[in-house]
């Protein structure tokens, strides 16, 4: 299935479109292979998700921050069925969907409502967590984490 978002950058309200195909699931962030280059404070690397389930469009928050179908919130690592003219909203930006089907599934695909949505419940101590867990790949967290221990070895050491 073919999609086009049109994004409109909030504060420079400049605005840019992508066309992509999306087969099977495609991902959109920060990241270099993301089909739409996005950057932003906010943003994760891996901030949504858009996928094909049964001939619908569907789009599922893999972020933190947070991603709005039509000024829903949508709950984390839930998928949401995805319409033409929808709007998808995500720090900094706003992106309309146009999602180009033949007439016969655009009409059906047009027809549906949207799955209801509800607000993300997640414990105040771990957003700052998940934050940097999508901010960084495994990685970087990786070299993190030996640096830490590394450092307390270092310094266990020279106060014996």
């Amino acid at each position: 299935m073919d999609v086009q978002l049109i994004v409109t950058h909030k504060k420079s309200n400049e605005v840019t479109d992508a066309s992509f195909a999306v087969e099977d699931k495609v991902t959109v962030g920060r990241y270099l292979n993301s089909p739409i280059l996005l950057q932003g404070e906010g943003l994760s690397r891996y901030h949504f998700s858009l996928s094909i389930k049964k001939g619908l469009l569907e789009i599922e928050d893999l972020s933190s921050n947070g991603t709005w179908l039509n000024g829903k919130l949508l709950k984390a690592h839930l998928s949401a069925r995805v319409n033409v003219g929808d709007t998808i909203e995500i720090p900094g930006h706003r992106m309309q969907v146009v999602v180009a089907t033949p007439k016969s599934a655009q009409a059906a695909h047009v027809a549906r409502q949207p799955e209801e949505l509800s607000v993300e419940s997640k414990p105040a101590w771990s957003r700052p967590l998940v934050a940097a867990l999508n901010f960084f790949d495994s990685l970087e967290i990786m070299l993190m984490v030996l640096a830490a221990l590394t450092f307390a070895l270092i310094s266990f050491f020279l106060t014996r």
